[in-house]
């Protein structure tokens, strides 16, 4: 009985070793995958994110072009160009816009600024760019006063505004790319990260340093990306990648080594003057979202002591897998992949109580398809369907994350849009979603278009509870219909 003891401990101790070896090679693959999926999902949520706000800020600035186009068509018919009504012009202009100073360039290139003053700027690129007719975007320009990036956005004057006559002029305007910068990527990642524009030649053009570890970094970097890693570009194939992206003009991202701690960089071409548009992050804060893999690691280690806990966790994970499945398919609408009515309206109201986290204001719109009832009868469900798919899908990829999109009837959607700095930027994206969604193509419609209505309200003007701002999104949204919808109207300003 001994020797059969001591034979099934033996057989006891090497099974325990065998299984040990076995979960001790499967946890160092395991550990290996989940760090390379893991590296794969943050750069390509940092793509994402980077390639949305590029989007963002590319609209943006196309947005200031159109606005100088529009105010040089109405100088170009003045008989004079340096005229007292064109003068005025600019000063409003310049009160009621996000420019720093607009002036009026004639051909000799005197810029007369609304302020007054008059400055030969005949030497600069945007002056010559800007007479040949084109849009313009200046080099950058540091300002003497406050150490702030600033550009200059110029658009030819035409004779009586007419296109097809000579330039006689440019109307030209100062921006703070900075600024532009910082509200683009203020609210990824709780600004954990820092922003650049640069040059192809990694020349750095404006940045914000967000918070103190920016800052370090940035004081690093110096006036040019490349020169911070000049040293380590040989042996570091990501830096490499980086320059080579840089000079293609192409998007990406890579985690750089700066020597006291690691980040990643996302970085993707912008319209305008071969620039780029970059958004770096430590790597900590980039991974804090999955940092609930430790927990799993720590479990899979307590369970090489124990057979039964790996079981036991195991049937625990997967209820709550499929808990959270069933509770993210209660939630969603089926159709669009949107939120249904409850969730979105849970969210709102929410939203709404945490006060401590708002800025500017909270948009509240509401979306009717216009005469989707005559879209299914003409065309079927099964074409209704696709519209109403086709439109979540573009909701999807026209808002941010952080904001709240739902299906909550028919067709019936409400978008609310978290911390919008100013109405001007709320009208701005109503019209975008209000010209965009008549554009979207729809193969069973046999060439048809659909068109939306929209009501727009937001808080604190038109209320700060979910009823309220329903109700008076609701009442412009009737307003938009009695006008003869595919528009959009604002309930209050």
């Amino acid at each position: 009985m001994k020797i059969q003891n001591e034979k099934d401990l033996k057989l006891f101790w090497k099974g325990g070793t065998a299984f040990l070896f076995f979960m001790a090679i499967a946890l160092v693959t395991f550990f290996y995958f989940v760090e390379k999926d893991v590296n794969k999902n943050v750069e390509k949520t940092l793509r994402d994110n980077l390639e949305r706000q590029n989007h963002h800020l590319q609209t943006i600035l196309d947005l200031q072009f159109q606005n100088l186009e529009n105010m040089a068509e109405s100088i170009g018919h003045r008989d004079e160009l340096i005229a007292e009504e064109n003068m005025c012009i600019l000063r409003v202009l310049q009160k009621n816009s996000d420019f720093e100073r607009v002036s009026i360039i004639d051909v000799e290139g005197n810029s007369h600024y609304d302020e007054g003053s008059v400055k030969n700027v005949a030497h600069r690129r945007y002056f010559k760019e800007g007479m040949a007719g084109n849009r313009t975007l200046s080099d950058p320009l540091e300002s003497s006063i406050d150490g702030q990036t600033r550009v200059v956005l110029g658009v030819p004057i035409y004779t009586d505004g007419d296109k097809a006559k000579e330039v006689i002029g440019i109307l030209a305007a100062s921006y703070d790319m900075t600024a532009l910068s910082r509200m683009m990527f203020e609210d990824i990642y709780g600004g954990a990260g820092f922003s650049m524009i640069l040059t192809r030649k990694g020349e750095v053009i404006s940045y914000d340093a967000g918070n103190k570890a920016g800052e370090r970094a940035l004081e690093s970097i110096g006036n040019n990306l490349f020169g911070k890693y000049e040293e380590e570009l040989e042996r570091n194939p990501n830096a490499s990648k980086v320059v080579s992206d840089f000079k293609k003009g192409k998007s990406g991202c890579a985690e750089l080594n700066t020597g006291i701690n690691k980040w990643y960089m996302a970085y993707a071409p912008l319209s305008y003057n071969d620039w780029m548009v970059c958004y770096s992050i430590p790597s900590e804060s980039a991974r804090k979202a999955y940092q609930f893999i430790n927990r799993y690691e720590f479990v899979l280690c307590i369970a090489l002591a124990s057979a039964v806990m790996i079981l036991i966790f195991g049937l625990m994970k997967e209820v709550r897998k499929r808990q959270k499945k069933l509770i993210e398919y209660a939630n969603t609408d089926a159709l669009t992949g949107l939120s249904n009515k409850e969730k979105t309206k849970n969210e709102i109201e929410q939203w709404l109580k945490e006060t401590e986290k708002q800025s500017g204001i909270q948009v509240f719109m509401i979306m009717d398809i216009d005469y989707f009832k005559e879209v299914n009868d003409t065309y079927g469900h099964i074409a209704g369907d696709l519209v109403l798919q086709n439109i979540g899908n573009y909701l999807l990829g026209r808002f941010r994350d952080g904001d709240i999109l739902g299906r909550v009837g028919g067709d019936e959607f409400v978008m609310f849009m978290k911390n919008v700095d100013t109405v001007d930027h709320m009208v701005k994206k109503v019209r975008k979603v209000s010209e965009e969604i008549p554009q979207i193509v729809i193969p069973d419609l046999n060439g048809a278009k659909v068109s939306v209505s929209i009501g727009v309200s937001y808080a604190p003007d038109c209320g700060q509870t979910y009823l309220d701002l329903y109700h008076h999104a609701d009442e412009a949204l009737y307003e938009t219909k009695r006008k003869g919808r595919n528009g959009y109207t604002v309930f209050c300003k």
